[in-house]
């Protein structure tokens, strides 16, 4: 609750600006989801097992036959994410600044904005947590992700690679192995790279030099010319790791982000005490399908 005695300086015209808020930033959330609605507590993506390969037919004898079926069920369950503040009476009569504080649709609008931030980072965050794992059981990135023909990989198998030439070549040679159930190579390529911004300026040297970075050879940056990561770098000031980087893949019903109701605001007064309740509210979810749309690595 917001008492006179938190506001002194407001209940008396001596201060030139009051300030403390948060400027309007892009939505990085937006950078690394695809974004849907939903009318109901919860959705759902079932993955499938498709057929495998077609066998040749000996004359004479039956054709061969196979099964397909469900093998994960994705679950996106919405939560409700909120804030509120109130005022004393007095409070909101004797503050000479009431244009400036409390700014509430304002200082609401940035508290909700920061948390959907923080929360979309975090299954970036904890992507190589066994503790947070997904439908398979793994976690978001994992060199074992298990299927009915063996695993795939959605990071590096062996030794974690920082963000650097050799890295982004293993990267997109994993990428371009990953499987469905039945086996079949799913013929992914890389998109967009999604980093800390510790990782930036060497980001830059790494996409956009013609030339190989750090070698004293007269060598072309295939990276560059070949354009293999085509949507370039976008900067995630919310992830955690200054060494972790993630790299999207085209693969379709991947990181998903579901909004059931949009923030809703709303403002009452206490019958008894006077004071003044502001409060917003929206309801939403972040989670990944298709682990095969993201491969990362935590950098060394």
């Amino acid at each position: 609750m917001i008492k006179t005695t938190d506001i002194p300086n407001l209940l008396i015209k001596t201060a030139r600006v009051v300030f403390g808020q948060s400027e309007n930033f892009p939505d990085e959330w937006k950078e690394i989801y695809t974004r849907h609605t939903s009318d109901r507590a919860e959705e759902n993506d079932i993955e499938m097992k498709f057929l495998g390969l077609a066998q040749e037919k000996e004359e004479g004898s039956a054709i061969a036959s196979d099964t397909m079926g469900e093998r994960l069920k994705h679950q996106y369950l919405h939560r409700t994410v909120g804030n509120s503040f109130s005022i004393t009476e007095e409070a909101l009569e004797d503050n000479q600044y009431k244009n400036q504080f409390p700014s509430q649709i304002v200082g609401l609008k940035d508290s909700l904005a920061t948390t959907k931030e923080v929360v979309g980072a975090n299954l970036l965050n904890n992507a190589f947590d066994p503790d947070y794992s997904f439908a398979d059981g793994q976690p978001l990135c994992s060199p074992t992700r298990p299927i009915d023909e063996g695993t795939y990989a959605n990071t590096f198998t062996d030794v974690q690679m920082d963000l650097s030439e050799a890295g982004l070549e293993r990267a997109i040679l994993l990428i371009g192995q990953m499987k469905w159930h039945n086996g079949f190579m799913a013929r992914l390529l890389p998109k967009k790279l999604i980093i800390p911004p510790q990782l930036q300026f060497s980001t830059v040297r790494l996409l956009k030099s013609p030339y190989r970075v750090d070698s004293s050879l007269n060598d072309i940056n295939t990276i560059h010319h070949e354009n293999f990561i085509p949507e370039g770098y976008r900067v995630n000031h919310f992830l955690v790791s200054p060494s972790s980087w993630f790299i999207l893949t085209n693969a379709e019903n991947g990181m998903k982000y579901y909004k059931r109701r949009p923030v809703q605001y709303k403002s009452y007064v206490e019958e008894n005490t006077g004071n003044v309740v502001f409060k917003a509210t929206e309801r939403y979810s972040f989670g990944c399908s298709n682990a095969r749309s993201i491969f990362g690595s935590r950098g060394t």
